[in-house]
């Protein structure tokens, strides 16, 4: 008689483990900045607290569903900040997540004029861009959420459209930077007909 031996694997799914997305990161030019941080549903929200430069904001941060928020009424200083977000997950493990961010000081540059221009309907625009008051050293420029090329002449940097836009509404950002270093941007929406 032979005897047989089976295994049997059993396995269980493993889960993810909690994650934490704080915001802003990095170098921004707005001096009210949201402050705060998306978290998932395994970490329990009765625990969590929210630390910029050694102060608590537990009780002054606004609490929705997997997402916590300080929107400050006052100019936030420039400089760099550091923000803790804390707590544990229902099953009592302690999460925590460390960021910094740099308030900057907003830009001299200015648009003086974009186009197509904000809200206007008309035909297809020979081109999509921003004139400026002063020289940049880079320029990024997105129609629609895609970045495009461009080019500069006459005060300006704009990107030649080669074939028309789609009939409809249009969404336009440029972000550029000056050559003092310091970030501008602007998005507008412009319809095409």
């Amino acid at each position: 008689m032979k005897k047989a031996v089976i295994w049997l694997s059993l396995s269980t799914p493993l889960l993810a483990a909690p994650w934490i997305q704080p915001f802003p990161l990095g170098s921004i030019t707005t001096s009210r900045p949201a402050m705060g941080a998306y978290f998932s549903s395994e970490i329990d929200p009765n625990s969590i607290d929210f630390v910029i430069d050694g102060r608590s904001w537990k009780a002054e941060a606004g609490k929705q569903a997997g997402r916590w928020a300080l929107s400050p009424n006052y100019d936030v200083d420039r400089g760099r900040h550091l923000a803790t977000f804390s707590g544990r997950t229902f099953d009592g493990k302690p999460i925590r997540k460390d960021w910094t961010f740099t308030i900057q000081e907003a830009a001299n540059l200015e648009f003086t004029a974009l186009f197509p221009a904000p809200g206007l309907s008309g035909p297809n625009p020979p081109r999509v861009g921003a004139s400026l008051n002063a020289p940049v050293s880079a320029v990024r420029l997105e129609i629609d959420g895609k970045e495009r090329s461009t080019q500069g002449g006459e005060g300006a940097v704009f990107h030649q459209l080669s074939q028309p836009l789609a009939p409809g509404l249009h969404r336009a950002f440029i972000q550029v930077i000056g050559l003092d270093g310091l970030v501008s941007e602007k998005s507008w929406t412009f319809q095409v007909q």
